[in-house]
């Protein structure tokens, strides 16, 4: 997992730097101490973090240097809670019900949509009131 910093120097990207970076868990474990951040471009940085692990939340922190104005010196983040098995069910009938997903194309007639497994039935007088019910 790469972590990425983005450096400014009075708003304009900054090259050059030698910037570190620590990651913290949520009880307080020090995970990444001060590593070195490798140059991408235009400002941007990563660290790759090899011991990443999605089922645990970190607080990350890179440090730009002291070349770096206190306000443009720190960068701070989180991971995103991992989606679990569930929320990524909901993902995939969402893109399913809503016609995106190219696998499973849309059928719609004035009574039904359908999608994949998902089969949808449109009541309603079609004009001014249409109602669209999973079954």
């Amino acid at each position: 997992m790469n972590l990425i910093a983005y450096f400014t120097e009075d708003g304009i990207p900054k090259t050059g730097l030698t910037p570190t970076i620590d990651a913290w868990e949520m009880d307080g474990t020090h995970a990444v101490n001060a590593q070195n951040m490798t140059e991408i471009a235009g400002g941007g940085y990563y660290y790759d973090f090899a011991a990443y692990d999605t089922t645990k939340d970190y607080f990350i922190r890179a440090d730009g240097g002291a070349g770096l104005s206190v306000f443009e010196r720190y960068v701070e983040a989180s991971n995103e809670v991992p989606i679990n098995v569930d929320n990524t069910t909901k993902v995939d009938e969402l893109h399913k019900s809503q016609g995106l997903d190219v696998s499973n194309p849309m059928t719609v007639t004035p009574t039904s949509r359908v999608a994949g497994t998902i089969n949808q039935v449109i009541s309603g007088d079609g004009e001014t009131t249409s109602t669209v019910t999973r079954t």
